[in-house]
């Protein structure tokens, strides 16, 4: 039987370290998943849902123009930068254990938010002292501009339905409420609130 030398020995007493770094590194790759998983899956239980924007907005008719003391007032607006952001997240449940008594815990949803915002117009009929070619007062529009941001949850779907976003093109808004009155440079102002209703989500 032939004896081992030195260098063999010694390769026989060395530990796998590589073979445990392996393992070790798998350990820390399945950790990770688990913890991104959790932090993805919220509680939704306290979620508010709406499909209604309200913002405000001043239009100032300056002299020398003028306009009618209660005036229709118009709105134009576009939703093409609103996005729908589908997420997961847990509501709590509870249902009949077969075997007797109930069984609680929570069951997987989608939470389906509407975030970016809404560019709108709001005028006001003005006019001078000057005619048009019929001699009637010749007529205009003054128009004030803003953007209102958007981030909200519309509703909470099923996990099942994975098409739970409207066409936001079929939002619709109105003007609300709206006040007038005259500044000390004999300016009138105009003060609108408007209301966009965002479209339901889509179910199925």
């Amino acid at each position: 039987m032939r004896k081992l030398n030195e260098e063999e020995v010694k390769k026989m007493k060395k530990p796998n370290l590589q073979g445990k770094a392996k393992s070790n590194d798998v350990g820390v790759e399945q950790k990770e998943e688990q913890i991104e998983v959790q932090q993805i899956v919220a509680d939704c239980s306290g979620t508010l849902c709406t499909n209604s924007v309200i913002d405000c907005i001043t239009v100032l008719v300056k002299l020398p123009f003028s306009s009618d003391s209660s005036p229709q007032l118009s709105l134009a607006f576009d939703t093409s930068c609103l996005k729908c952001i589908v997420e997961p997240c847990s509501l709590p449940a509870s249902t009949t254990n077969p075997c007797g008594g109930q069984i609680s815990g929570s069951v997987i949803v989608n939470r389906v938010r509407v975030v970016g915002c809404i560019n709108y117009v709001v005028s006001v009929a003005i006019f001078g002292d000057g005619r048009d070619p019929t001699g009637n007062i010749a007529r205009s529009h003054f128009c004030a501009q803003d953007t209102v941001c958007v981030d909200q949850t519309l509703c909470i779907v099923n996990e099942t339905n994975q098409t739970p976003c409207p066409n936001f093109a079929n939002t619709t808004g109105q003007i609300i409420q709206q006040s007038n009155s005259v500044n000390d440079c004999g300016d009138r102002i105009f003060n609108v609130r408007v209301r966009f209703n965002l479209p339901s989500c889509v179910t199925i």
